[in-house]
């Protein structure tokens, strides 16, 4: 059980540890993203928002919210042209060899994964506040990675209260 700061802070810290650059981090709101580039030709940006809601009277156990969105990119390649107006002979076009590169938004489509969110909400845990030793039941560590997303369907889940 822990209020909104809290839980919105084992999210920045749970994105911290996966790499993730923090976009936006306040009590009751944390956002991080991430780029991959799976080839020459394309480029992905993930970005994950969690939501940290009081959810009791007291405000000390806070649901979190959580939302994944995946941006793809691809390159575009083309020529530049200079257009040239001459007010006695009109205009004049011509194409000149130096090309650009720019990356175009091809697509947008939320995460699904249950298997993604769940390995989140476990690096969430994981960083969230201790609880002192005698009021434990048992103590145990590990290191979990979020896995690579393959998004099929829109889905938003919510974390198990904390």
């Amino acid at each position: 059980d822990a209020p909104p700061a809290q839980a919105c802070e084992a999210g920045r810290r749970a994105l911290l540890s996966q790499g993730y650059f923090i976009n936006t981090a306040r009590a009751d709101l944390v956002e991080g993203s991430k780029s991959f580039q799976p080839d020459l030709e394309s480029h992905l940006q993930m970005t994950i928002r969690m939501v940290c809601v009081p959810d009791g009277g007291a405000g000390s156990v806070t649901l979190g919210f959580v939302t994944a969105l995946q941006d793809a990119y691809t390159v575009k390649k083309g020529n530049n042209s200079a257009s040239l107006g001459v007010p006695t002979i009109g205009s004049l076009s011509l194409p000149f060899m130096a090309g650009g590169e720019s990356l175009v938004k091809v697509g947008s489509q939320p995460i699904a994964s249950e298997k993604f969110y769940d390995s989140f909400f476990d690096l969430v845990r994981d960083g969230a506040p201790r609880v002192p030793r005698r009021h434990r039941a048992a103590s145990h560590s590990r290191s979990r990675s979020i896995p690579r997303p393959r998004a099929s369907r829109s889905r938003s889940r919510h974390a198990p209260r904390t």
